[in-house]
């Protein structure tokens, strides 16, 4: 259960050997969500929900950084909490920015999960402090960006249905 990279650069017709991301440690690697189609760049960022132990529901954010367009690659942890964070979503803009968004459990109640984003300007090395972005029951980050008014969206799915939020 680990992630894995392949890329094509004539449209899907041929691809790469496959490249094995995370670690192989025996720990489920799920979920990695990634968007590439705003950067003309060799940035490429790769983040997954990592198992923290195999008897805990538990889950940490790791990532893989390439800076020279996936022909090698660096792994390292971006969010490791007491809580547990979900499936986070990577996205890449014009400028080198990676940014990512993370659903969280920081209440031990998976209905119950919060929003949050970090970013990195240094190709993975570092990133920002988590802000939160929604702080209550929802679910999904996905990032949108639009290359041309270089506007970058942060949306998600709000409980209301199940729950009352403001």
């Amino acid at each position: 259960n680990e992630v894995r990279y392949r890329q094509s650069s004539d449209g899907g017709l041929n691809w790469n050997a496959s490249m094995m991301l995370s670690t192989n440690d025996g720990l489920h690697s799920a979920f990695a969500r990634v968007d590439f189609s705003g950067t003309d760049c060799d940035v490429l960022a790769v983040a997954w929900r990592n198992q923290v132990d195999p008897n805990d529901w538990q889950w940490d954010v790791r990532g893989a950084f390439s800076n020279d367009g996936g022909l090698s690659w660096t792994e390292k942890l971006i969010s490791g909490t007491t809580s547990s964070e979900w499936d986070p979503f990577t996205l890449v803009d014009k400028h080198n920015v990676i940014h990512i968004g993370i659903m969280d459990f920081p209440y031990g109640d998976p209905l119950n999960t919060i929003e949050l984003y970090t970013k990195s300007y240094d190709g993975g090395i570092s990133f920002t402090e988590l802000d939160t972005v929604y702080n209550r029951k929802s679910r999904f980050p996905f990032l949108c960006y639009d290359y041309n008014l270089d506007v970058l969206w942060y949306y998600f799915r709000a409980d209301s249905m199940i729950y009352s939020i403001d």
